[in-house]
């Protein structure tokens, strides 16, 4: 099967184990079916029929529960079906194995920083990648998805800054803006005070102007009627 790149699995040809039989297990270890099942979960998974070579690596387990060949194909079966817990739950343990072969533990913690990736999970899968590492140091392809997925850490934290950025000055912006619509309502606001004012000021003095109108009518009115009496006695 081919070798895939950037955070895809990797060939099963590539990590072939060592059978292990299990001490005082109590059901029978069958490695023959085992070997069978893996042949055929192997066929599904090249034609793939991924849910067929899950049932067939799990069969494998079932006749050879330390079967580590069958339980990192059976990974790579979740992974292609993107069953992501259930690939993590298979590469994890086989990565801490240390009955396992350090090339063989390297690739299964290799596969399990490519579910993260998957996730966009950078942090975890650097640390996956890294773990690799150090048990591979010549792991290339760990070392190319290493750099990558540490490149896209730095990326997203970058637009989370930009972003945080961008939301803070907003937050300024609108409280400029409200600042602003507050002053010009104050601003309203004494105005139409003032004009309010200016309005009775205004209705005062032309009260005053109708009552000193009034009163200078009344006064002349006042010497008319005075000057009556005092006249040439006419009846007017």
């Amino acid at each position: 099967m081919k070798k895939i790149l950037f955070f895809l699995v990797l060939s099963l040809a590539l990590f072939l184990s060592e059978t292990f039989v299990a001490q005082g297990t109590k059901k029978k270890v069958d490695e023959k079916a085992a070997q069978m099942n893996i042949y055929k979960g192997n066929k599904n998974y090249k034609a793939g029929n991924f849910e067929a070579a899950q049932k067939d690596y799990q069969l494998a387990l079932e006749n050879n529960p330390n079967n580590t060949k069958a339980a990192f194909n059976l990974g790579n079966a979740y992974y292609h079906s993107k069953q992501w817990d259930a690939a993590m739950k298979t590469y994890e343990p086989l990565g801490n194995n240390n009955a396992s072969d350090k090339e063989f533990r390297a690739a299964s913690f290799y596969n399990y920083g490519n579910v993260w990736m998957e996730q966009k999970k950078y942090k975890e899968a650097i640390e996956a990648y890294k773990k690799s590492l150090r048990l591979n140091p010549k792991h290339y392809e760990a070392k190319y998805n290493l750099a990558y997925a540490q490149k896209m850490l730095q990326k997203n934290q970058d637009q989370n800054q930009d972003k945080n950025q961008d939301q803070n000055q907003d937050n300024k912006d609108q409280n400029k803006d409200q600042n602003k619509d507050q002053e010009e309502n104050k601003d309203q606001k004494q105005e139409e005070q003032n004009q309010e004012k200016l309005s009775e000021s205004q209705s005062k003095a032309l009260l005053d102007a109708m009552q000193q109108q009034e009163k200078q009518i009344q006064n002349k009115r006042n010497n008319k009627e005075q000057k009556g009496q005092i006249g040439t006695g006419k009846d007017w």
